[in-house]
């Protein structure tokens, strides 16, 4: 049967930073309820935010060195869905700055972000120096 609609979760946080279900066990759950897509972003909280929790011993952001082998395992998780029940799994970084109010959601991220840089060196707008000709 045709669908008209994809089932799509988008963000699911894991046991690495601020969610309580290991990973394999959220895409089980969610081939169960029927999803077509997820998307499992991790939190990588910005200097200031990452500071404050530290302080308040409060482990919801994957630290930059630890970053790497934070993402290698799901791409584990994402063949295991795709070949166990035809369900696509993204990965990505939640960039998450509390004082300011915002987060901003980076799909399939392969490094961390810089947790000194502002908001608008992350998704300002392009240098002209950095306009590509997609001719």
């Amino acid at each position: 049967m045709d669908k008209d609609w994809l089932l799509c979760d988008v963000p699911i946080h894991t046991a690495p930073t601020d969610g309580v279900v290991p990973r394999r066990k959220v895409v089980n759950l969610n081939t169960e309820e029927g999803s077509d897509l997820i998307c499992i972003f991790d939190h990588v909280f910005d200097a200031g935010s990452s500071d404050r929790y530290e302080k308040q011993d409060k482990k919801w952001s994957v630290p930059p060195a630890k970053f790497p082998e934070t993402l290698r395992p799901l791409g584990s998780e994402a063949r295991h869905a795709w070949s166990q029940y035809g369900m696509l799994v993204i990965s990505g970084v939640e960039r998450t700055n509390e004082s300011g109010g915002y987060h901003i959601l980076g799909v399939d991220v392969k490094e961390c972000i810089d947790r000194a840089l502002p908001v608008h060196d992350i998704v300002g707008p392009k240098k002209s120096n950095d306009v590509v000709d997609h001719k």
